[in-house]
């Protein structure tokens, strides 16, 4: 049996049309890096196979099958682990062999080996904390006495000894031990099924298949611990692992050393500003097509102020409801609150400095047509007073390309009224002076 096989069974597959990972009869291994399942288990339905209690919870459970590639260098294989060690609650080693105790820690040490780069910090803040979930090293073919806690002894307890090997064996466990939650030994029977492939749980003793239960329930509790990973403040969503699992990655191609709870910060802090800065464009646009009369239920406010009110509230719900660390929220809420007040107050003064530019428009409009000599003809007033008219829409238009479309709209109307009340005002004034001269020429006669 490979480790395909029991990764099946373990998810649950008791048909292998349907298998989730692709397995063979073929003494080569079928994985080639790393192998993601494609469906998820819930934990109510993964607690319950093979007869064991349900456990009610929520919880999905995803499955990942990664093969080294040591042909590829040690290096190679640290960026392939480290992203699933990081976002897995439960990590299997599988072991095909007996006890070898030098060969089992060399490749632990290996596939651990990018938790030597976790700084202190990388432990959530809470002392006794560690990177990586729960560690089970499986045996597929044990055929001795030795039991589960003896095996754990052997290969996991440090041990006296000043060789180079033993230290560094040393070495490894105390990686191990400082690395995972906790580590367990399974030890499955040798006398297993008769048949080679398309294995089920069915097929096997009933040794292997009580070792297999025990196992499963021991996982199921292990899982409905829904408590957040690395310093986080809310349980990850698969959002969380993808944008983690990409920051990670960019992490680990650099020399330097990293704290997972800083990228897990790091990837709230980008999330956070891309939603802010949405928000942000999002304020520019209503701010500049809104009423000036715009209000909000529950504010006094009118106009700008009581749209920033609204956005204010409304963007501070969105950092909540995404349930973003404490001090995330409280950075961008404030830079967005900084921002988006500082649009406003600008928008404001750049308004009341609208306001004072069209009453002076219209002072220069009226010191303008006052050089008009009157008596004209009305065709002649027509066009002189059209072609004042012109140049103070002109000017006019000149002023208000970055202002709100709302706030315009109040000044064009208002500029609107002026011009006709001026040239209603003009032209009786030359129908006045008409008159007048008609009078004198009559009086003269």
């Amino acid at each position: 049996m490979g480790k395909s096989t029991f990764m099946n069974i373990l998810a649950g597959v008791d048909n292998y049309d349907n298998e989730i990972f692709k397995t063979s009869s073929d003494v080569e291994t079928v994985t080639t890096g790393v192998d993601i399942a494609k469906i998820f288990v819930p934990l109510k339905e993964f607690s319950k196979l093979n007869d064991n209690p349900e456990i009610d919870s929520s919880t999905l459970v995803g499955f990942v099958d990664t093969e080294g590639q040591g042909n590829k260098g040690e290096k190679f294989d640290i960026y392939l682990f480290s992203p699933i060690l990081a976002i897995s609650k439960i990590v299997i080693f599988w072991w095909p062999a007996l006890l070898q105790v030098d060969s089992i820690l060399n490749s632990l040490g290996a596939m651990t080996n990018s938790a030597k780069r976790i700084t202190k910090e990388a432990q959530c803040q809470h002392q006794n904390t560690k990177p990586y979930g729960h560690l089970h090293i499986v045996f597929r073919s044990w055929n001795n006495k030795e039991t589960p806690e003896r095996v754990k002894n052997l290969l996991l307890e440090s041990k006296e000894g000043s060789s180079k090997k033993g230290k560094e064996h040393n070495n490894i466990r105390e990686l191990l031990n400082d690395s995972f939650e906790s580590i367990d030994i399974w030890l499955f029977p040798t006398n297993g099924p008769k048949k080679n492939e398309n294995l089920l749980f069915e097929d096997f003793s009933d040794n292997w298949k009580q070792t297999f239960k025990d196992m499963r329930k021991k996982f199921s509790e292990q899982l409905s611990i829904n408590e957040p990973k690395h310093g986080a403040e809310k349980p990850w969503t698969g959002r969380d692992i993808a944008e983690f699992t990409k920051l990670l990655c960019k992490t680990l191609t650099s020399s330097e050393n990293y704290a997972i709870n800083s990228i897990f910060e790091r990837m709230q802090i980008a999330r956070a500003k891309s939603l802010a800065k949405n928000a942000i464009d999002e304020f520019r646009v209503i701010v500049t097509e809104m009423d000036p009369q715009y209000k909000v239920d529950g504010c006094d406010f009118v106009g700008i102020d009581a749209c920033l009110y609204e956005k204010l509230k409304s963007f501070e719900e969105t950092l909540k409801w995404e349930s973003f660390s404490h001090n995330v929220v409280k950075e961008i809420y404030e830079d967005y609150n900084k921002t988006i007040s500082l649009m406003a107050d600008e928008m404001k003064i750049k308004i009341a400095t609208l306001t004072i530019k069209v009453q002076n428009l219209q002072d220069q409009f009226d010191e303008s047509v006052s050089t008009i000599a009157l008596p004209l003809s009305k065709s002649d007033l027509t066009i002189a007073l059209n072609e004042k008219i012109m140049h103070l829409w002109g000017y006019f238009d000149d002023m208000i390309k970055d202002f709100p479309k709302g706030f315009i709209n109040q000044h064009r109307e208002n500029l609107t009224n002026f011009c006709k009340e001026k040239n209603q005002r003009i032209t009786a004034e030359n129908e006045k002076i008409y008159a007048i001269n008609d009078f004198r020429i009559l009086v003269n006669k």
